[in-house]
Formats: structure tokens, sequence, C-alpha cells
């Protein structure tokens, strides 16, 4: 009888094992995914915007809605708003805050873009988001293809990248609360 228990016990085993395995993997699987953005699309799209020529819009690639809020932007205003993990900012007054702010986010992964269309001939993307890997990530991308950092003479929580012959320019913005980087 107890033979055969162990064969039993055996025959399991690799079963288990299996499992033991598989968990992990299944764990991790099934854990959301960091949102990621490649700053240097976002470079190339605005550089199209700036010189006139169509270009389709990279936000959807990168797992963000577009945000439809009318309601927040004067009707002569042309921005288009995207999301990812971002809810309304319910004490977003216009008459007071900037537009970046009618953003809350929900968690560390929240990311928003505003697109600036001609807005008073403001063709700014304007990427908005609260997690610190994120700035970090986008610094040591522009760091990557040769842009050079150096700080903004007025106002020392702005920091500007500029390269030689690169007619972008991308401004990161950093407040106590909230990060924003100006790709112009």
């Amino acid at each position: 009888m107890v033979e055969g228990m162990r064969v039993s016990v055996m025959e399991k085993c690799p079963l288990i094992i299996c499992l033991l395995v598989l968990f992990p993997i299944i764990g991790n699987a099934q854990e959301e995914s960091d949102f990621s953005m490649s700053i240097t699309s976002i470079m190339q799209y605005q550089r199209n915007k700036k010189m006139g020529k169509v270009s389709t819009t990279p936000f959807r690639q990168f797992g963000l809605k577009p945000i439809n809020i009318h309601y927040a932007i004067d009707e002569t205003d042309s921005c288009r708003m995207w999301g990812y993990h971002v809810a309304a900012n319910l004490d977003f007054d216009k008459s007071t805050h900037k537009l970046y702010r009618i953003f809350k986010r929900k968690d560390t992964k929240s990311f928003a873009v505003i697109d600036y269309h001609g807005m008073k001939n403001d063709k700014t993307c304007l990427l908005v988001f609260w997690n610190k890997k994120y700035y970090r990530t986008i610094v040591n991308d522009l760091k990557k293809i040769g842009f050079v950092m150096e700080l903004e003479k007025n106002h020392g929580n702005v920091l500007r990248f500029r390269k030689e012959n690169i007619s972008v320019l991308v401004d990161v913005v950093v407040w106590g609360d909230i990060y924003l980087v100006e790709v112009k």
C-alpha cells in the first residue's frame, strides 16, 4: 500500500514542479506593464508638425487614449489631449489654472499629452506626468542622442535640452508635484 502511494506521488511530482515554475511567470504576465514612450518619436512628430507635414500622432501606439475635454479650452484653441491612467481634476478652473492642471493622476503610471496645433501660434507638444522614473528615462534618452542640458537662467526648475543643428527644442519643467516636458 505504501509503495502504491509513492508511485502516485512520484507521478504528480512533475505536475507540481511545473506549477511551481509557472506561477511566477503567470503572476508577472498579469502585472500591468510600465508605460513607455519614446522621446525620439515625439521629437520626430514635432519636427514634422513644425514643418507643416501631415503626420499621424504617435500617442495611440504608446497606449494613450484621446480625451475629449472641449469644456476646458476655448473654441478658438486647437489642441488634442491624450491620456494614460489619468482622471479629470475636479478642482480645475480654467481662469486660474494652467491647462496641464486639468489632469489628475490615478496612479504612478499616469501620463498625459497636450498636443497644441496652432494654439496662439504655438505648436508645442506637452508631456505631463507624475513619476520620477519617466523623468529620468526621458532625460537619459535625450543625453544618449547628444542633447546637452543647461539650466534656464530665470527659472531654476527648467532644464533646457538643446542640440546643434536640431530645430526641435526640449524643456523639462520640474514642479514639486508634477513633471512637464515641452517639445517645441
